[in-house]
């Protein structure tokens, strides 16, 4: 469970498919405007895989080809788009990557036009220590409720979830001062207390939740 904060503020929704696919709200973030059938379906994956040891052109063209077909929404009608990808740390079982898509004749470093999404690329499918149905099942749950980033959809090897731009992750420290450890143990019980979430004792110990 990643918890995060955005500013000022604690949030409760972080804890934070290619043949066809799936989408989330925010002002500057794709909007299911233009609905896939991907979209919180964790039942649902896009029939392509991405090969994180590929060459880096290779597998970019890779990601965004994901991107295009599970997020339509990111590419306007009327503009021509253009995407760009660029890697982040801190995944454990996963290779994580950003991409975003802003006018294509927008020579503006301004972030205000550009949508962003988060690609998911699992470091491995036969993973001891993360229930991999599991987890997208009960991210998709979460999502729905609010609760989590939208889960825009699966492909083979990995998933595109909506990207909270300017969150924050909380350290262990952050954690544990006044300002958060009501507030993140309010949102924890709110967490558990969800219908749907009643887990059996052994799908619960092997349905690990990462940031």
């Amino acid at each position: 469970l990643e918890t995060s904060r955005h500013k000022n503020n604690i949030t409760d929704k972080a804890m934070s498919p290619p043949e066809d696919s799936d989408t989330k709200h925010d002002n500057s973030k794709p909007t299911p405007s233009n609905e896939s059938c991907y979209l919180n379906n964790p039942d649902k994956r896009a029939a392509i895989s991405i090969d994180y040891h590929a060459p880096p052109s290779t597998r970019d063209k890779q990601i965004t080809h994901a991107v295009s077909l599970i997020c339509p929404q990111m590419f306007s009608p009327h503009r021509s788009q253009k995407l760009s990808v660029s890697q982040l740390g801190g995944g454990l079982s996963n290779h994580l990557f950003i991409v975003s898509s802003s006018p294509a004749n927008d020579d503006d470093d301004d972030d205000s036009s550009s949508s962003k999404v988060l690609i998911r690329i699992h470091v491995s499918d036969d993973c001891h220590f993360v229930n991999r149905k599991k987890e997208t099942s009960i991210l998709a749950h979460l999502a729905r409720e609010g609760k989590a980033p939208l889960l825009y959809g699966c492909f083979c090897n990995g998933r595109i979830e909506e990207f909270y731009s300017g969150a924050v992750t909380l350290t262990h420290s952050d954690i544990m001062t006044e300002r958060y450890i009501e507030p993140v143990a309010r949102a924890m019980a709110g967490l558990h207390g969800m219908a749907g979430m009643n887990l059996g004792a052994e799908e619960e110990s092997s349905a690990v939740l990462e940031g």
